[in-house]
């Protein structure tokens, strides 16, 4: 489903334009085989396109093709920007590798800019791979991306994006169902990042059904470098077999700030709640949670503050921040996106 957006602003002049899947195709194979100097379709291209701009001009349906990401694990990644135009993937699924040292994605970046785009589609991975839609070796910049897939991985983790270097994230949005299923051995969440995280939130459901193993089933984790979450909501929610649900943030991040959990947890361990695994400081502040349906309980962790469904749905303006934060009674607080009213949460 495409997420309707205020927003009406184009791209500028792009270097390149994509049209359909088999545009998509030929900007992988470039960077994939090295040929990007050459041929008639988006020629003149730098490493990795750095430096250039590919608009999408149109929806395009990917009619579950088995796709192969753009990028390679030998190092080879795309560096150029990429934006939508608030145009949407349909139907899309990625192919079904045979080995943990594989991942499977739509992109591998390193640098460059992904924004104003829609992935949607449903599917399931069966063989031992990791899958991340967007991965990134960091210096990459994310924005006005809405993930609507809904992914069962038999074996491995999931991610939304999962990025290896300082990065920024900022108005993006799950609307997606992950489930790391029976045999699964690794953990499932929408961001697993380093760098700054703002105005993003989770409304899919995150399951983790493997039990015996310690795994996580999350909003966010940090994951190399220092961690910052500013106005993040996560109304999703975390569902797992015999471990730890973490609502917000797992492993220690540098600061977390008028970030708010609404959505329900069984909690499988002590180290289960809204943030786990840190000490509280000056840093982690403002931060509140649906009391009427979790009661977080920790080993090592920070809760936040506790607020009834009541409460929270009153209209009051609990983070003192009507910049990023829409209050209407009846409703969860809600970013003030660039969604629509589809953004709203009412219970």
């Amino acid at each position: 489903m495409k997420r309707e957006h205020n927003l009406l602003t184009k791209s500028p002049q792009a270097d390149y334009y994509i049209y359909n899947l088999d545009d998509f195709k030929e900007l992988r194979d470039r960077i994939n085989n090295g040929t990007e100097a050459s041929g008639i379709r988006y020629p003149n291209g730098t490493t990795g396109y750095e430096g250039k701009v590919f608009a999408m001009v149109n929806d395009i349906d990917f009619n579950y093709y088995a796709w192969e990401g753009i990028g390679t694990s030998g190092g080879k990644r795309f560096k150029g920007t990429l934006d939508g135009q608030f145009h949407e993937i349909k139907n899309f699924k990625t192919v079904n590798n045979t080995s943990n040292s594989n991942s499977t994605f739509f992109i591998m970046s390193n640098g460059g800019e992904i924004c104003n785009i829609t992935i949607s589609g449903t599917y399931t991975l069966t063989a031992n791979t990791q899958h991340i839609i967007l991965f990134s070796d960091g210096n990459t910049t994310y924005h006005h991306i809405v993930f609507n897939v809904n992914v069962t991985n038999n074996y491995n983790l999931i991610n939304c994006i999962l990025v290896n270097g300082p990065c920024t994230i900022v108005d993006c949005y799950n609307f997606g169902n992950f489930t790391c299923s029976s045999s699964a051995y690794n953990s499932g969440g929408s961001f697993q990042i380093s760098g700054t995280i703002e105005r993003c939130a989770n409304y899919g459901k995150i399951s983790y059904l493997h039990s015996g193993r310690y795994r996580t089933s999350y909003f966010i984790t940090r994951r190399t470098y220092d961690l910052v979450i500013r106005n993040c909501v996560n109304y999703g929610d975390m569902v797992n077999a015999d471990n730890r649900n973490v609502g917000i943030c797992v492993n220690q991040a540098k600061e977390i700030t008028n970030c708010l959990y609404c959505g329900t947890m069984n909690i499988a361990s002590a180290d289960s709640g809204m943030i786990s695994n840190f000490t509280p400081s000056d840093s982690y502040s403002n931060n509140f949670y649906d009391s009427t349906k979790n009661t977080p309980a920790y080993s090592n962790g920070y809760n936040g503050v506790g607020m009834s469904t009541a409460d929270l749905k009153s209209g009051n303006n609990i983070f003192s921040d009507t910049t990023n934060w829409v209050y209407e009674s009846g409703y969860y607080p809600r970013l003030n996106n660039w969604l629509k009213d589809d953004s709203r949460v009412k219970i």
